[in-house]
């Protein structure tokens, strides 16, 4: 059962809708890699907000229905969560799913009691002749006075052609498929425990040599409420050869789980490793990491582009543009955008991309909600995704989008907001800082929109 479809219901509650991304385009059939034309993308949308039944249903918020054959699938969400809830990206045993857990309090907090967080997801999925659907879909566990609501929701389905999949509990790997794109896709369904400021391996994919862009999502939770002190931090690397993108995130006795988006994007010169590895900042309380997904995609161009230089590197298809901030950005109001990584397509070729951006929230406060970041090429094609800390002191922002960039010099901007801080007096706004800003970018050869 694929259970209740919500996503006719997105503007029941609110959401401007955005501005269409004008594009929708035949999808080929599947052709060798001799005659490749490159990646094929299908997508769908629900910019408004979506409010789950706490009926203990899955309800579907977006979906997209695919012809046979092998699909990276991707998703990206706001999700206001109190109680427990869940949420499942795939399709059939194929599925990533990821937990919320908010405890309701009347501790008389200038805010209500929610946790907004922006969650990525990532699975591999096999469709089988005659075709199917993959869906993004949300449902209410239980709790005090449960609620949720998913906002900004996006489902992206990269076709792909020989698929890699590794159990990185068991190391069992088998691969699937011929020609291009070519992906390597590694799961881990057991928990891994971290309890040490020695950093510990929760995920990790071999790979050739070659050029990669390696994604990872790595849901997390805290242990058992006074089991240690209010707040509890962990941090998480992406590693590449000597590339690294990390995050911070936050814990609390009441707002328990969290997750990490990583990306990162470069060269191995000798067989190697994309790894994930997790340590806590305070060492005293232990998390947990369950569910964690990398996947890595073998580029034939490589674009890296900076304030300073572009470097490409490569030839072929498929092409990835990248840019990287590792300098920390701080927006200083909620009510306005500071720019924090900048990415120039190709010049004058009105191509289509599929972009993610990621980057790593900072804040000293205790309670704040509000901060904004706002993926663009223009004031017609954006993408926006909140997040709100309830007691957390870091997380972890991921928004992708997908359109046409025309012009000679179009910009593909990150930008996000300060944040609303509890005082005294009342709510203030104040600094947020973002750190570890990645915008990767996916030429494609077609993109269908739902």
């Amino acid at each position: 059962m694929r259970g209740p479809d919500l996503r006719r219901r997105a503007s029941a509650i609110g959401g401007a809708t955005l501005a269409a991304l004008l594009c929708i385009t035949a999808l080929p059939a599947p052709v060798g890699a001799a005659t490749w034309a490159g990646p094929e993308l299908i997508s769908d949308e629900v910019p408004g907000l979506i409010e789950v039944p706490d009926d203990g249903t899955q309800h579907i918020i977006a979906a997209v229905d695919l012809p046979a054959g092998r699909w990276l699938a991707t998703a990206t969400a706001n999700i206001t969560a109190r109680g427990s809830s869940s949420c499942t990206l795939g399709r059939g045993t194929e599925v990533q799913t990821q937990y919320l857990n908010v405890i309701a309090t009347s501790a008389g907090t200038i805010f209500e009691n929610w946790s907004k967080t922006t969650t990525v997801f990532i699975q591999s999925v096999r469709v089988p002749d005659g075709g199917g659907t993959v869906v993004f879909k949300c449902r209410l566990i239980g709790g005090e006075d449960p609620r949720l609501i998913v906002g900004q929701t996006r489902v992206e389905a990269l076709r792909v052609g020989t698929v890699t999949t590794r159990e990185m509990a068991s190391g069992e790997t088998t691969t699937a498929g011929a020609g291009s794109p070519e992906i390597v896709f590694g799961q881990r369904e057991l928990v891994t425990t971290v309890n040490s400021l020695e950093p510990v391996v929760v995920g990790r994919i071999d790979l050739p040599p070659g050029r990669w862009w390696v994604r990872a999502v790595v849901p997390m939770a805290r242990g058992s409420a006074g089991s240690g002190p209010t707040e509890v931090y962990t941090t998480c690397t992406l590693k590449l050869g000597s590339t690294t993108a990390s995050a911070r995130l936050g814990f609390s006795d009441t707002s328990r789980r969290n997750s990490a988006a990583l990306q990162v994007a470069g060269a191995l010169t000798a067989s190697g490793k994309a790894t994930v590895r997790c340590g806590l900042v305070d060492g005293t309380t232990a998390t947990v990491a369950q569910g964690v997904r990398i996947v890595a995609l073998r580029v034939g161009t490589l674009v890296t582009q900076s304030l300073l230089k572009v470097v490409t590197t490569g030839q072929g298809k498929p092409v990835v543009v990248w840019n990287h901030r590792t300098s920390a950005v701080t927006a200083t109001k909620g009510s306005a955008f500071s720019s924090l990584v900048a990415w120039l397509t190709a010049a004058g070729d009105g191509a289509r991309w599929q972009v993610l951006a990621t980057t790593q929230v900072r804040t000293m406060a205790d309670i704040w909600q509000g901060a904004t970041c706002r993926l663009q090429s223009d004031a017609a094609h954006r993408w926006e995704s909140e997040l709100d800390s309830l007691y957390n002191g870091g997380g972890s922002i991921g928004v992708s989008m997908v359109g046409d960039l025309t012009g000679s010099a179009t910009t593909v901007a990150l930008a996000c907001t300060g944040a609303l801080f509890g005082g005294l007096f009342g709510s203030e706004e104040g600094p947020v800082t973002y750190a570890d800003s990645w915008l990767v970018g996916l030429k494609l050869a077609s993109w269908t929109r739902q």
